[in-house]
């Protein structure tokens, strides 16, 4: 009887391993055609040296045609000719840098046109304004003085200064003027800043027979030949205003 109790008990448990293998593969066809698991002929391995999981194609004829190991990947193609831009591009800052920290003098490409010839024969009145604010009076002189030697018959120089605080700074300037025949104006609490000063010259200064009005700064020294280059070519009545080229001196 124990026998047959021992045969019992073995066959209900080859019976419930054959009940396991058969859900087992049930479960696997199923977990395959989700897409869960690899196709037929397709293994999974793991990388001894980089920890990875890859996949394998099994010799089975032939590879499987989703698995390439030869092609390089698709971001490296793409970023490595940006790489090479920018290589030459800092390459070519470089070139910038040192050219411009090594050159010691540089030179400037000024075409000699002068007035033309038709014109050389037209001399408008200019009348010169120079603004200031609290700028060095010996700098303001040296710039009038360089306006009172220009190659030009008509013309006149007006100095102003624009709410400069410290009377020590705009007096000297003033007593030049005075004595080199000068329009000087010091404004005190004016409006406007730069383009205000320039206004109330233009209003209260400006000698009626200008027909032309220059603006030069009070840091400029400007050429003997300035008028007269720039003040024929207002003869062309298509024309209204010039912007002379500046250069630095020191």
């Amino acid at each position: 009887m124990l026998a047959a109790f021992a045969a019992c008990r073995t066959v209900r448990r080859a019976d419930q391993f054959r009940g396991d293998v058969h859900a087992a593969a049930y479960a696997v066809a199923g977990r395959r055609r989700l897409g869960a698991l690899p196709p037929a002929g397709i293994s999974r391995h793991c990388d001894g040296r980089t920890g990875r999981r890859q996949r394998r194609a099994v010799r089975t004829g032939g590879h499987h045609p989703s698995t390439r190991a030869d092609s390089p990947p698709i971001g490296a193609v793409v970023l490595w000719p940006l790489e090479v831009l920018a290589v030459r591009l800092a390459g070519a800052y470089r070139w910038e840098l040192c050219d411009a920290l090594g050159t010691q003098y540089w030179r400037r490409h000024v075409i000699e046109a002068g007035a033309p010839a038709q014109h050389a024969d037209y001399q408008p009145f200019v009348s010169l304004h120079v603004p200031a604010h609290n700028e060095p009076p010996e700098m303001v002189i040296q710039t009038l003085t360089a306006l009172r030697r220009l190659n030009q018959p008509n013309y006149e120089v007006i100095a102003i200064d624009d709410n400069t605080d410290d009377p020590d700074t705009w007096r000297p300037v003033e007593q030049w003027c005075a004595s080199h025949d000068v329009k000087f104006v010091h404004l005190e609490n004016w409006p406007g800043y730069k383009s205000g000063a320039l206004t109330y010259a233009l209003d209260n200064l400006t000698d009626p027979r200008a027909e032309l009005i220059a603006v030069v700064d009070s840091d400029y020294q400007i050429m003997p030949d300035f008028l007269a280059d720039c003040a024929p070519l207002f003869a062309d009545p298509g024309l209204g205003f010039i912007q002379a080229p500046q250069d630095y001196r020191g």
